[in-house]
């Protein structure tokens, strides 16, 4: 992508070996805000939530950034079973530098799905 090129990522997936990655939606608020507790999000915006209404604002906003071709902020599922892993994303994706982020939950960790995501998000930038 051209740092000026706009698009809808709402409805874009991609697959790797063992990942499914596509655009974030409601449907996984539950999950979201189980697994992005404290110890994951340390390093990260935003920080965890304490209500799931919070999870739910942040979904509807990366859906609004996703659909005007703003960012691209995904769930990140096992390719086999659809088991939720995480989620990754793309931020300031119209600029010359943007910005990958990535969150996988605990149970997942030391899989290689955090390299495997972000390898494919760096590639779809291309």
């Amino acid at each position: 992508m051209t740092p000026k090129t706009k698009i809808d990522t709402s409805n874009i997936t991609i697959e790797t070996l063992n990942l499914t990655l596509k655009g974030i939606t409601l449907d996984y608020a539950k999950d979201i805000f189980k697994e992005f507790t404290e110890e994951i999000t340390t390093h990260m915006y935003p920080k965890p939530p304490e209500k799931i209404d919070e999870t739910i604002e942040f979904i509807k906003s990366s859906i609004k950034k996703n659909k005007s071709g703003n960012g691209f902020q995904t769930v990140i599922l096992n390719k086999e079973t659809k088991e939720f892993l995480g989620g990754a994303g793309v931020s300031h994706i119209n600029k010359k530098t943007p910005e990958l982020g990535i969150r996988i939950k605990k149970s997942e960790h030391g899989n290689s799905y955090g390299k495997e995501a972000i390898t494919a998000l760096k590639k779809m930038g291309r």
